[in-house]
C-alpha cells in the first residue's frame, strides 16, 4: 500500500524549505526516525527523518528544489514490497505522479506517469499528489495555523518592499558596487527577523562578575570535561527560567504556553549563517552531561549535519558573542518566543572583571521589572557557580 511522504514543520513558522539530496534510492528500506533527505532552512542544512518503517518507491523533488511544508516529496510503500509493482500502482493513480531522477537500487524502470504531473503550487482537487499546505507541527497546541502564517506574511511583504525605498538618484550618488542576491538561507533569515519587528519588545542589561563561573569551568577542565563559559551560561538559563517561568514560554495569539522543560536555542556561528539548534530539556541534565549535549550539537551546526528535531522546540535563545570580540550584543527575539538572552566578552573595570548580559523580552507578556529579576537570578547563578556543582 503507497503511502505519501510529506515535508514536515522543520522550523518553527518556516514556509518551504530547500531540498539537496536524497539519502537512500528507490527500492531501500529505511525505519521510522532515519535520515532520507538532506534539506536547507533558513537555521541550518538539516535532514528530514522517516515518520514510519517502509521502502522508498519513488521521490518527487529534486536537489535545489524549495519544497512547501506539508508538500508530498516522496512515495513509500511496506517493508517488502515490490518496487516494480509499487512503481506501477503509482503510475495508475487519478493524478499521475513525476518521479525524480534516482536510479532505483535493483535497476527497474520508473514507468511513464499516466497523467500529467500536478504542477506546482496546483491546489484544485483531492486527488492532488502535491498540495502545498501548512500543516501545523504538534507543538503548536493545536492552535490555528494562520496564527504563525500571519506575521511570515508581513515579514515577505517587508522584505520585497525594501528596494522601493532607494531611488535612481540615491543609486547613482552612492557610486560603483557589485550587486549579487541573498542566498535562500539569508532571505529566510531575512524574513523571520523582519517578522520581529512586528513584535513590541524591551531590553534589560547588567554587568555580572565572571570570577566563580571562570573558576568552575577551569575545575571542569581539570575533571576532563570540555568545559567553556557558555555551559555555565546554559545552565544560569536553567535557573533564571524556572525560577521566572513566564520568561520560558510562548505567545501563540492570546494564549500563553509555560513549559515543564528548557529548551534552550543556541545561536551558532557557521559558514553558511547562523545555526539555531535547540538543546532540550536542560534542567534535566547535570553539568557533565549539559557540557556533552552542548559540543556535540555545536560540533554538529557547524559542520551542517543537524537532524531536524535539533532545530524544534525552543522556548528561549542564547546568543554568545564573546568569542567574537564583541562587548555585548541585544539579540533578536523569536516568536513566539518571549525571552533572548545576549552575552558579550569579559572586560576588566572596576575591582573585577564582568560580562554585559541583556535581556530582550516580549512586552505583551512581561515588563521591565520582570526582565530585571530575570537577570538577578542569571546573575546569582553565574555568581555561585562552583565546582562542587559539577
Amino acid at each position: 500500500m503507497l503511502k505519501p511522504l510529506k515535508m514536515p514543520q522543520i522550523a518553527l513558522g518556516a514556509e518551504e524549505v530547500i531540498a539537496r539530496d536524497w539519502l537512500l534510492e528507490p527500492g531501500a528500506e529505511f525505519t521510522a526516525g532515519q535520515a532520507i533527505l538532506e534539506i536547507e532552512t533558513d537555521k541550518a542544512t538539516t535532514e528530514v527523518e522517516a515518520p514510519f518503517d517502509g521502502m522508498l518507491v519513488a521521490a518527487l523533488c529534486g536537489e535545489g528544489e524549495a519544497v512547501a511544508i506539508g508538500e508530498v516529496i516522496g512515495y513509500a510503500a511496506e517493508v517488502g514490497a515490490s518496487l516494480e509493482e509499487e512503481l506501477a500502482a503509482l503510475a495508475e493513480l487519478p493524478q499521475g505522479f513525476a518521479p525524480k531522477a534516482v536510479a532505483p537500487s535493483d535497476g527497474a524502470q520508473a514507468p511513464p506517469a499516466s497523467a500529467p504531473a500536478v504542477a506546482s503550487g496546483d491546489r484544485s482537487g483531492d486527488g492532488d499528489l502535491v498540495r502545498f499546505v501548512l500543516v501545523p507541527h504538534g507543538e503548536l497546541a493545536g492552535l490555528p495555523a494562520e496564527r504563525l502564517a500571519a506575521p511570515v506574511a508581513r515579514a515577505t511583504e517587508a522584505v520585497a518592499a525594501t528596494p522601493e525605498l532607494v531611488t535612481s538618484g540615491d543609486r547613482a550618488a552612492a557610486g560603483p558596487g557589485s550587486e549579487r542576491r541573498l542566498s535562500r538561507r539569508r532571505l529566510a533569515i531575512a524574513r523571520r527577523m523582519a517578522a520581529a519587528t512586528a513584535i513590541p519588545c524591551f531590553a534589560v542589561t547588567r554587568e555580572i562578575a565572571t570570577e566563580p563561573a571562570k573558576r568552575a569551568v577551569a575545575a571542569a577542565r581539570e575533571d576532563g570535561l570540555r568545559a567553556t563559559f557558555t555551559d555555565l551560561l546554559l545552565r544560569a538559563c536553567v535557573d533564571a527560567a524556572a525560577a521566572h517561568p513566564t520568561a520560558n514560554a510562548w505567545l501563540l495569539g492570546e494564549t500563553l504556553v509555560e513549559f515543564e522543560h528548557v529548551n534552550v536555542s543556541l545561536a551558532v556561528d557557521s559558514p553558511e549563517g547562523v545555526a539555531a539548534p535547540v538543546l532540550k530539556a536542560l534542567d534535566t541534565l547535570d553539568f557533565a552531561a549539559l557540557v556533552e549535549a552542548r559540543s556535540g550539537l555545536v560540533l554538529r551546526a557547524r559542520e551542517g549535519r543537524l537532524v531536524e528535531s535539533e532545530l524544534l522546540g525552543a522556548t528561549l535563545t542564547l546568543s554568545n558573542v564573546a568569542g567574537l570580540g564583541a562587548h555585548g550584543i541585544l539579540p533578536v527575539l523569536t516568536a513566539p518566543q518571549v525571552v533572548a538572552v545576549g552575552v558579550g566578552m569579559a572586560r576588566a573595570g572596576g575591582p573585577e572583571e564582568t560580562i554585559a548580559v541583556s535581556l530582550v523580552a516580549d512586552h505583551r507578556v512581561l515588563d521591565g521589572a520582570d526582565g530585571a529579576r530575570f537577570l538577578t537570578t542569571f546573575a546569582e547563578a553565574l555568581e555561585s557557580a562552583s565546582t562542587a556543582e559539577n
